[in-house]
């Protein structure tokens, strides 16, 4: 979390770009609940989409999402499929991702 903190203020003092650091307190459950709402989605297709709260939670964002974890490959290769959903709809669960700190 520090080096992506440390990102933030480089791209923000060397470059004026902005960005948010959000922190996940769960990878493996914003996994499960994505996988849950894409088998909710092909088993029920008369139904109102669900949407993960991750792709929710992030489809506002203006650039590219970069995920950060001391795991190898797993990580982003999950929150990069969690994000395809098309859809988007509104969820007050908030399954393992915080919104990042005010300024």
């Amino acid at each position: 979390m520090r080096e992506a903190l440390r990102a933030q203020e480089l791209l923000a003092t060397d470059w004026g770009v902005s960005a948010d650091v959000w922190s996940a307190t769960s990878w493996t459950e914003l996994r499960r609940e994505a996988l849950a709402c894409e088998s909710w989605n092909m088993l029920h297709p008369d139904e109102p989409t669900r949407v993960p709260y991750v792709t929710s939670a992030l489809s506002d964002a203006a650039g590219p999402v970069v995920t950060v974890s001391d795991w190898i490959k797993a990580v982003p290769d999950r929150t990069a499929s969690s994000r395809r959903t098309a859809r988007p709809r509104r969820r007050s669960a908030r399954h393992g991702l915080t919104c990042p700190p005010s300024a």
